[in-house]
């Protein structure tokens, strides 16, 4: 298994997920950013430790993660991203309608 410093190395120091600015320390950016391996499928449901199954990833996304696998988490990532916009489109709409800026 590849060793977190050279995984961090090679994606850039980005998590694989959220795209956030990981660390290989938690001093540096707080514990949500301190970069950890993320298995892509996790070995509970049979994936191994490959390095193609490998993934750097804030801590955050990976105590979100769980047992999902790569595909289950960025759709749940993408519906939650899709909610969210939903969501600003909403209040700037309610804000335009009431006379507010935009």
């Amino acid at each position: 298994m590849k060793n977190i410093a050279d995984l961090h190395r090679e994606a850039g120091g980005r998590c694989s997920y959220c795209d956030r600015l990981t660390y290989l320390t938690a001093g540096e950016g707080g514990l949500d950013a301190l970069a950890v391996r993320e298995h892509r499928i996790p070995r509970s449901r049979g994936g191994g430790n490959q390095a193609s199954n490998i993934a750097l990833s804030c801590y955050r996304c990976d105590q979100i993660k769980g047992r999902s696998t790569d595909d289950e988490f960025l759709d749940r990532l993408a519906r939650d991203r899709r909610r969210e916009m939903d969501a600003i489109w909403r209040t700037n709409l309610k804000r335009q309608d009431e006379g507010g800026a935009d």
